[in-house]
């Protein structure tokens, strides 16, 4: 996997800052890019640790973000992720974004920053059949961030470069919402994702199923209360069944996947 010249100067500045100012750019961007009401559901704690290689780490509660070596981060997360694979992860027990020092880049640290602001972070919320819902959604945000601020590592990575360390994750679950946030406002989606004081994911998506139905699509199932599964394809149906050929376009699109002109702002 590759790292574009891009991501590498981000990279060292935001090692030059020890994580804290680049972290708080990125808030800063989400801010005024998504979502200006965000908050952090759970606060970060005092992380001591003695890992098998000998690796010790000691951070207060002060850092957020910390770099570790890929034995070590497959060792804080219980090895349930295939080595090679895991470039970072927030855990929110610990208040905390981890990075896997041999495979994260500037995707990574925006895309583990926008799950530390979601209802999904909230410790009482989330079942794991919604997990796929949030990870799209905040892979959805990383590449809108990317193109807004970051348009290089948007136009040369996400998008395009399955070689890239920035390209584009979770892309099935990207394309059911781009398809999605082509026929209804994207904002839409915001107080169904970041955690505002409501961690009942539920009861979130009820009022965002009224709004699409108040914009224009009376019909649209409230899927929530269904018994299908998984929760993802029957999203998908049901906005199939409802925005019909033009959303099929979008998911099925090959030739310029992933183009975020098409969200409804």
């Amino acid at each position: 996997m590759s790292l574009c010249e891009g991501g590498r100067e981000f990279i060292a500045l935001a090692k030059e800052s020890h994580f804290t100012t680049t972290l708080e750019t990125i808030m800063d961007q989400i801010r005024s890019n998504l979502f200006s009401g965000i908050d952090q559901p759970s606060p970060s704690h005092e992380f001591n640790y003695l890992f098998s290689s000998g690796n010790e780490i000691r951070a207060s509660r002060h850092i957020r973000v910390i770099e570790l070596e890929e034995e070590d981060i497959m060792e804080l997360t219980n090895r349930k992720y295939t080595s090679g694979l895991l470039k970072g992860i927030y855990i929110p027990d610990m208040g905390k974004i981890f990075l896997n020092h041999q495979l994260w880049c500037l995707k990574t640290l925006i895309h583990e920053t926008l799950h530390s602001l979601s209802v999904s972070s909230s410790s009482s919320s989330t079942n794991r059949q919604y997990v796929q819902f949030f990870e799209g959604l905040t892979e959805l945000y990383t590449g809108y961030l990317l193109k807004k601020q970051y348009d290089f590592c948007y136009n040369n990575c996400w998008k395009t470069c399955k070689e890239s360390l920035c390209y584009c994750t979770y892309q099935r679950d990207v394309k059911i919402w781009l398809g999605i946030c082509h026929f209804i406002p994207f904002n839409y989606t915001f107080p169904l994702y970041f955690w505002n004081g409501e961690d009942r994911w539920e009861a979130l998506w009820r009022v965002f199923i009224e709004r699409i139905r108040n914009y224009g699509y009376p019909k649209f199932e409230m899927i929530i209360d269904q018994d299908k599964k998984p929760k993802w394809l029957a999203l998908h149906q049901e906005a199939l069944k409802r925005f019909g050929r033009e959303y099929l376009e979008i998911y099925n699109d090959i030739e310029n996947p992933l183009d975020l002109n098409l969200l409804l702002e």
